[in-house]
């Protein structure tokens, strides 16, 4: 089996194609094997999700990166560095791999546009797999992966596209640059016309010929209409890399080796049938809808469908990771982690065939067979295609780096209470620290904002020491000169893997610490700071304590160590130049990234392990702490309680540079000025009295094994698992420490560095992204509940999907305004070949699709009456990540069905929020946004406790009201400008919203509001004893309903957009006369607005009330209170729908 990697071309040729080849992959492929409609990888992230279980496609996303990279520069040359880029992901399926490729294609284009100095253009991110797909798992990655991977957050724009890539999915010619990693292999449908297989689930040696025949025109057709669809959606000049599991060209096409894994899973299947867990029948009509081509048919194909050009085609060994051992246990271990990808990949389909009953059983027998073949050396698999014919990658045997994290936690042996060095030596620096800050605040003259990173945090209260300091410094200062203290924007970074819930933790203990209350926000920044992690010109100060001295990896060309895992005196020559390379590698590499990140005239503080400036290189003391860690080593390889061979291949990836070692990088590298270098006595913290009394001899040492063991015990578990005793070894270090406890000549120090920017270092860019982008920022908030606002998802009795009547009732309200805003659009825009529609805050179910059908047929109707040709359509569904866009995707085939003609739509969901930048700018049409504007981007501050009511009520003060009325302006303001930026001059927005009736009171509210009854409703629990008041009363609803002339005046304020209507309609929940004079009738009129208020408002009840609270309770309450007010008349709340112009 292998891997290919194909890279190609359109090529140029007329599109002068025939309607149905035009449509040629659009149609509905039927199948008697109706499985196949569940073709998706498994959801979540359990122990089976795909998520979970990928790393074969990591691995292989990683030998396509030289290829991606080559393609993407090309790309970029060929088009001229054009201002945007449309990129797309087909078969993305979940989880973090998602982003890999789009963070390589991003990265590429910003590092070759700042080498060709050239302005890095807008990306358009588009992740396609089929509806199914576990999408809202894939959006919990967007932010990681912006933070990681981005330069500049306003430049790239994430959506997921759901649809089979054997039909349209995009706009003609929108396409610059296509990615598929392990999707083509699948097939559309089984092939029709196949022989029973005698219980094997695809082809084996004795299949019949006419299996593969049928295999192989299946693969034929769907790859010919792939690359058809592409050929439509690709600009020229744009590129394609494909990656697929093929096979090795051999004479015989059905010969598959053994070890094979559909033909292991048929075995195991075999096995479940002669135990009579599955019938011999079901088994028989169960075949896997795949195909892994030769390269030879793949060549093949691309050239009669005649579209693109082959520019390479690579093949590469595919494996799913096995080391071909004897023991027992690695064995087991192999087939367990094989059998945990198959299943990731498959279970799906065998749930649809089967049923969930089989499954566990089913994967235990196919891990039991993968071990009896890990050591199958004849394999005909092979990673199939890149399209792309240079570029090796190479592979480290070090995987260790990638487990550089503190122990976490907060037990005996976490880093959080084992670091009272790291404590000591933030003591230590502090003269440094203070010195720094205060000189970084004047020579910036004292910013109202000061944005500062702490590199390589860890976890546990350590953290927030350094931060601490940083803020009392400044505050101090600004006293002193008499200046306004800035808000901090504190920033702590360390690698993903790292325990940031533990030092969130802390956060109140940094809010205590704090000399007076500064505004300080705290984010962790996960990612290697070996890689860009912030904005450009974004950083005013940076501080790290002790991490630098890590390396990004254990160095190549490493002689054996011969049980060391560091330099020792007895090491060659050549053992020093490879960590002092990789150091300097390394160094360089952080100091590069950060003169990006930084402002002029910002500060850096580094702290790390050095050693003194010796003639002998590779001369470390008796005592040092990884001499002792190899002599501890050593013990339990005497003691056969660990192999040799083991420990000669664990080296540290870690380095003590010398004074003048870290002072040369720093010049050669050039964009800073060293400020200070100072070096320091490196100690455990152990006393004379601690050195001379034996008691105290071993207490020193278990102090410092403790230490030690928070620092390496990730590293040491990665790679030596359960063949290693963990205690036994610091037990062993302890003992050690205790007989060098008196050792007075130690080679380790303590480097303390600053450093600022030189002047004159080339900077580009003169505003922060704050000032670029003003509605980006993340509103801060004491209310976290607000983080949780989403509809209720799936489609239960309690789901918004089922209880969203009031918004299709007030969609029909809105249809004539919409229709004659469509039209306008279309005329005034003079019928564009292509149209962008987004639906902002769409939620999930059915009612997401209204509008756009609207919308769609509105745009038929009106190009046949004019007799033009009607424009392809982009429709964009937008809501918060935390929207369940899973139930909104599977009414796409619905919504497509009812369209008056096919081919011309392509839907994709946009998860953010709407007071953020969304889309590129100048791309979008026409704006619809239904009964979402009026939810605020968070609960309003300064509100006076409310007497448990969730909203502003009679009784409220008048700063009640003046705090909400400031909220929504802002957050109204702030969603206007962003629109602005997002659409095209002449188009439309359309958007509906609660408002209430202008009244002289605007505290006034009738006494049926839904915010009336459900504050009505919580004070019944807490008479009942059900919930607290305290929690109670601090539960505000963000939310505000404005009346007609707020809405005006702050359109007019803004100024980008031009009133076309503005209507007002009653609001009511449906409750028909009949329901309101009938007891039982409004009963169940009550139930029915009870189920409407719980679809919004659970998600946000829920994680500020938790288990405190009974929901079922609650909104039996509600319903009650509703059927009292059933008759009422005099109602403040209305609908205010208002269409805007763009100027």
């Amino acid at each position: 089996m292998d891997s290919r990697f194909i890279h190609i071309i359109p090529t140029s040729r007329c599109n002068s194609k025939t309607e149905k080849q035009k449509n040629y992959g659009n149609e509905e492929r039927s199948s008697m094997y109706t499985f196949v409609s569940a073709l998706s990888m498994s959801g979540g992230d359990g122990d089976n999700s795909y998520s979970n279980n990928s790393l074969l496609q990591r691995r292989v996303l990683a030998k396509a990166k030289p290829v991606l990279v080559k393609n993407t520069k090309e790309l970029m040359i060929d088009l001229n560095f054009p201002k945007y880029i449309k990129v797309a992901d087909l078969g993305c399926s979940s989880g973090p791999n998602t982003f890999l490729a789009m963070s390589e294609i991003i990265n590429i284009i910003n590092v070759f546009c700042q080498k060709w100095n050239q302005n890095p253009p807008e990306i358009d991110c588009c992740l396609n797999d089929l509806p199914s797909n576990d999408f809202n798992t894939t959006f919990k990655f967007i932010h990681f992966f912006k933070e990681k991977n981005l330069t500049n957050l306003e430049s790239c724009f994430v959506s997921g596209v759901p649809g089979s890539f054997y039909s349209r999915l995009f706009p003609r010619k929108s396409l610059h640059f296509v990615h598929s990693s392990y999707g083509l292999h699948w097939l559309s449908k089984v092939p029709e016309g196949l022989e029973k297989n005698k219980m094997s689930v695809y082809i084996t040696s004795s299949s019949r010929l006419s299996t593969y025949k049928a295999y192989s025109n299946q693969f034929e057709r769907d790859f010919t209409t792939f690359l058809k669809l592409r050929s439509e959606e690709i600009v020229s000049n744009g590129r394609m890399v494909l990656t697929f599991i093929g096979r090795n060209n051999m004479d015989n096409p059905l010969h598959r080796d053994c070890c094979h894994f559909w033909t292991l899973l048929s075995k195991s299947l075999h096995d479940l049938v002669i135990e009579g867990l599955v019938s011999a029948s079901k088994v028989d009509s169960f075949y896997m809808p795949f195909y892994d081509p030769s390269e030879k048919e793949v060549k093949e194909i691309i050239e009669k469908e005649g579209s693109f050009e082959i520019k390479d085609l690579e093949t590469h060994e595919y494996d799913l990771g096995h080391c071909n051992q004897d023991e027992p246990i690695k064995r087991s271990k192999s087939g367990q982690n094989e059998a945990n990808y198959i299943r990731a990949v498959s279970e799906p389909l065998l749930v649809a065939h089967f049923g969930d009953a089989i499954i566990d059983i089913l994967f235990n027998k196919l891990a039991r067979h993968v071990a009896q073949h890990v050591d199958c050396r004849n394999k005909t698999t092979i990673p199939t295609t890149w399209i792309a014919t240079h570029g090796t990658h190479a592979y480290g045997r070090y995987v260790i780096p990638l487990y550089i994290i503190m122990s976490g936690g907060n037990g005996d042996n976490s880093y959080s209470t084992n670091s009272l060095l790291q404590r000591r030596v933030s003591s230590m620096t502090k003269p440094i620290l203070v010195k720094n800050t205060k000189e970084m605040m004047t020579n910036l003259d004292f910013p109202k904002c000061i944005k500062v990173a702490d590199l390589g945090c860890s976890s546990g209260q350590n953290t927030f020491l350094v931060m601490s300091e940083i803020a009392n410094t400044i505050n101090v200062l600004c006293q002193e000169k008499n200046q306004i203290p800035p808000e901090i924007d504190c920033c702590l970074n360390d690698l993903p893997g790292n325990d940031f819930n533990t030092t969130f933790k802390f956060i109140a203990f940094f809010n205590d610490k704090l000399t007076s209350k500064i505004p300080c926000f705290v984010s962790g920044v996960p990612g290697s700071f070996y890689s860009r992690l912030f904005p450009r010109n974004s950083l005013h100060f940076i501080h790290s304590n002790y991490s630098i001295h890590h390396l990004s990896k254990v160095p190549d060309g490493l002689e054996e160590n011969k049980m060391s895992v560091y330099i020792t005196s007895s090491s060659p020559l050549s053992e020093y130049k490879a960590y002092f390379n990789q150091f300097q590698r390394d160094f360089t590499s952080f100091l590069e990234m950060r003169s990006e990140e930084m402002v002029s005239n910002g500060h850096m503080v580094l702290t790390l392990i050095g050693r003194k400036t010796l003639d002998d290189p590779l001369y470390r003391d008796c005592c040092h702490w990884l001499t002792l860690l190899s002599s501890s080593l050593r013990d339990l390889v005497t003691e056969g309680l660990v192999s040799a061979s083991k420990v000669n291949s664990f080296t540290m990836p870690f380095y003590d540079p010398n004074e003048e070692e870290v002072k040369e990088i720093i010049r050669n590298e050039g964009s800073f000025q060293i400020n200070d270098l100072e070096t320091h006595v490196f100690d455990l913290g152990l006393s004379n009295e601690e050195c001379s009394v034996q008691s105290h001899r071993a207490r020193a040492g278990e102090k410092e094994a403790s230490c030690i063991r928070a620092v390496t015990e990730t590293m040491l578990v990665a790679h030596f698992g359960v063949a290693i005793n963990i205690d036994t070894l610091f037990e062993r270090y302890a003992h050690h420490v205790s007989q060098h406890a008196s050792c007075s000549n130690k080679t380790s120090i303590t480097l303390v560095e600053s450093s600022n920017p030189q002047l004159g270092h080339d900077r580009i860019g003169c505003k922060s992204d704050n000032e670029k982008f003003s509605g980006d920022e993340e509103g801060s908030s004491k209310y976290t509940f607000v983080s949780a606002l989403s509809m209720n998802g799936g489609d239960g009795d309690n789901s918004y999907s089922n209880n969203s009547l009031l918004q299709r009732r007030v969609l029909s309200r809105t249809k004539t305004i919409l229709v004659r805003n469509t039209k306008e659009m279309m005329t005034d825009l003079d019928f564009p070949k292509c149209i962008k529609v987004a639906d902002l805050g769409c939620s999930s179910g059915q009612n997401t699709f209204l509008a756009m059908s609207e919308i769609v047929k509105t745009i038929n109707v009106l190009c046949k009456e004019w007799n033009r040709n009607p424009p392809e359509i982009d429709c964009c569904l937008n809501d918060l990540p935390s929207n369940d866009f899973n139930t909104t995707f599977k009414f796409i085939t619905s919504f497509k069905k009812k369209l008056t003609r096919e081919g011309s739509c392509f839907v994709s969901g946009v998860p953010g929020s709407f007071y953020s930048r969304l889309f590129p700018r100048k791309s979008l049409h026409f704006v619809h946004s239904i009964y979402s504007i009026h939810f605020l981007s968070k609960v309003p501050d300064g509100l006076e406790k409310n007497k448990m009511s969730v909203y502003i009520t009679s009784s409220s003060p008048l700063s009640e009201y003046m705090a909400y009325t400031n909220q929504f302006q802002r957050d109204f303001t702030t969603f206007l400008r962003m629109r602005s930026e997002e659409m095209v001059s002449n188009g439309r927005m359309v958007l509906t919203l609660i408002g209430r009736n202008t009244l002289d009171d605007p505290l006034y509210r009738d006494c049926c509001h839904f915010w009336t009854l459900l504050s009505n409703s919580l004070r019944d629990l807490v008479f009942e004893g059900l919930v607290s008041a305290s929690k109670v009363n601090s539960f505000n609803m963000p939310f505000y309903d404005p009346n007609e002339e707020e809405v005006k005046e702050i359109i007019r304020n803004e100024g980008s957009f031009q009133i076309n209507d503005l209507e007002t309609h009653v609001f009511d929940l449906g409750h028909s006369n009949e329901e309101r004079s009938l007891q039982s009738h409004r009963v169940k009129a009550g139930q029915k607005e009870a189920s409407c208020i719980r679809a919004v408002t659970e998600t946000m009840l829920v994680a500020h009330f938790g288990d405190a609270i009974d929901i079922d309770a609650l909104f039996e309450k509600y319903a009650h209170h509703v059927s009292q007010h059933a008759s009422c008349r005099n109602k403040t709340s209305v609908t205010l729908i208002v269409s805007l112009i763009r100027k």
